[in-house]
């Protein structure tokens, strides 16, 4: 089982980023997956990942800004990239930590769990694109 902290560690190295601001956007994510996940999915991702519930449990996920609700997604992709950013994350690199931390759930993941997250929240794969 591989712990959040190795990808903390591997985002930070591969995407240049400081190691605090590395595990405050992971926390960011993974808050905001907690908010968009079916409870047992997301209990299901944190068994997996040790390490990660912690992570998530100091975050919260930026509200959508007035205006983009209605739209669908687009508010949803909205509100992961300004959870990001409030993370510490640079927006040019949303989309390459985002990819970064896809990658590194569908090594560690059952093909399934991660399908179902996806489902449950597709602003995820759009952010990572």
């Amino acid at each position: 089982m591989a712990g959040i902290r190795k990808f903390v560690e591997r985002a930070s190295a591969e995407l240049g980023l400081e190691p605090a601001v590395a595990s405050s956007a992971t926390g960011g994510l993974l808050g905001y997956l907690r908010h968009h996940v079916p409870a047992p999915d997301f209990r299901d991702l944190v068994r997996v990942l040790p390490g990660a519930e912690e992570l998530a449990a100091g975050s919260e996920p930026e509200p959508v800004p007035a205006g983009l609700t209605a739209g669908g997604r687009v508010g949803a992709v909205v509100g992961l990239v300004s959870t990001l950013k409030g993370a510490g994350l640079d927006v040019g690199k949303v989309a390459g930590f985002s990819s970064l931390f896809l990658a590194f759930t569908r090594d560690h993941l059952d093909a399934k769990l991660l399908d179902r997250i996806l489902a449950a929240a597709p602003d995820w794969k759009a952010a990572a694109e």
